[in-house]
C-alpha cells in the first residue's frame, strides 16, 4: 500500500468520524481535507517529510481559514445549528421496546432511526409511548415519558 492511499483513508476516516462526533465543529473535517493534500502530493512522488510538512500547513491553514466559515454558515441567529446527534435533543421518537430502569434502558424509534435509550427518571416506558429526548449520552440517549392526550 502506498501513502497516499493511507493518507486518502485517513481523510475518509476522520470525515466519517466528523459526521458522527458531536463536539468536534468541523476540526475532524479540517484534518481530512488536510490529509487530502497530503495524498495529492504522496500520488506526485513527493517524499515523507514533505508531505507531513504540507499535512501541518494544510491543517493549519483548514482550522483558521475554512473552519471559521463552516461553523459561520452552519450558525443561524448568531447560535450554533446543532449537528449530528447533539442535534437529537428535543426531539420526539416512539418507544419500540420497553424502557426499563438504569442501566438495562430500552429502545426507541428518534427521527427514523434506532436508538438505545435511558428514562430520565428511571420510569418504566412502554411501547408505543411517546418520549422527548432531553440529553445525549455518549452512543444513548436520555429521554422523558411525553404526557398522553
Amino acid at each position: 500500500m502506498e501513502a497516499w492511499h493511507l493518507w486518502t483513508i485517513a481523510a475518509l476516516s476522520l470525515s466519517i468520524l466528523e459526521v458522527f462526533t458531536a463536539v468536534s465543529g468541523f476540526l475532524l473535517l479540517c484534518f481530512a481535507l488536510a490529509c487530502l493534500v497530503s495524498a495529492g502530493v504522496a500520488f506526485l512522488g513527493v517524499g515523507l517529510e514533505v508531505q507531513f510538512l504540507l499535512f501541518s500547513m494544510a491543517s493549519i491553514a483548514a482550522i483558521f481559514g475554512l473552519r471559521p466559515f463552516f461553523r459561520s454558515r452552519f450558525a443561524r441567529g448568531g447560535h450554533e445549528v446543532k449537528t449530528n446527534v447533539g442535534a437529537l435533543v428535543g426531539k420526539v421518537g416512539m418507544v419500540s421496546e420497553r424502557i426499563e430502569p438504569h442501566p438495562q434502558g430500552g429502545r426507541a424509534l428518534v427521527e427514523g432511526e434506532d436508538w438505545w435509550v435511558v428514562s430520565q427518571d428511571d420510569a418504566i416506558v412502554e411501547p408505543g409511548r411517546r418520549v422527548k429526548v432531553v440529553q445525549v449520552d455518549g452512543s444513548k440517549l436520555v429521554v422523558a415519558p411525553m404526557s398522553e392526550r
